[in-house]
Order: C-alpha cells, then structure tokens, then sequence
C-alpha cells in the first residue's frame, strides 16, 4: 500500500482517542489492523506521528582507517585501480 499519509495518522489517533476499536478504525479506513496497532503504539511511546530519522548502515571501517586509506590513494592513485 505504502506509506500512510500524516493526516490518516491523525485521523486514526482522533478515532482512537474518541473510544472506537482498532477493528473498527482498520475496517473504516481501509488499513491492516497492524498498522492501525503500530501508529497507535507510536503516538503513546513519542507523542508524536512524524517519521522520524534512523541510523542507517553502521560503517564497517573506522575514522582512523578511512583517514589512511584517503592517504594512502592520494600517494598513489592508481594502488587500487
């Protein structure tokens, strides 16, 4: 389906809210009541319903070892060609 846009988020936290079942908002709107759950879960935890940023790849070398290896191929460009 892809994302849920901020206003349905709202829409169900107000629907929440106002005492309906998370069955009943999911048959309403048209969203898997896992996703009604996990928006629910979301808003009690943050307070909020922006997405917010996550981490990402952790790197696999460290800041010394890029350092180097940037030394390394401005002394000779073509040692890893």
């Amino acid at each position: 389906m892809g994302k849920i846009s901020e206003n349905m988020r709202h829409s169900v936290v107000q629907q929440l809210m106002n005492g309906k079942r998370k069955s009943d908002v999911s048959r309403e709107l048209g969203i898997g009541h896992s996703t009604i759950r996990a928006i629910w879960a979301k808003y009690v935890k943050t307070g909020s319903l922006q997405n917010l940023l996550r981490r990402g790849r952790s790197a696999i070398i460290s800041e010394n070892e890029t350092r180097l290896l940037c030394q390394m191929s401005k002394k000779n460009p073509f040692l890893t060609a």
